[in-house]
């Protein structure tokens, strides 16, 4: 078998909850409107998430997706963006001079 995410069944998947869920969950928490371009298995594949469950994804923007991804992997992550949208994690591509 392929790797996971280039089946079919996944890209449907993916491009229909996209489709439904346009903007970054993670961001409209926090009262942001970010589209989102990522579709994240809430629990991971790797830690018995169901890949193809819609109840296990949430639609995330790229810096959501990447520090729920280092959560994941046990890295400490800080969360968060001030009220313009600028990551709060002090590591993120926002604060490099």
């Amino acid at each position: 078998m392929g790797r996971f995410y280039d089946l079919a069944a996944w890209k449907q998947l993916r491009r229909t909850y996209l489709d439904l869920h346009p903007m970054c969950e993670m961001c409209r928490r926090q009262g942001l409107l970010v589209d989102a371009e990522h579709v994240d298995h809430i629990t991971p594949i790797t830690k018995g998430g169901d890949p193809l469950n819609g109840d296990n994804l949430q639609a995330l923007c790229p810096p959501c997706h990447s520090r729920k991804t280092a959560q994941d992997e046990g890295k400490a992550v800080r969360w968060g963006c001030t009220v313009d949208g600028i990551p709060i994690d002090p590591k993120s591509h926002w604060h490099r001079s």
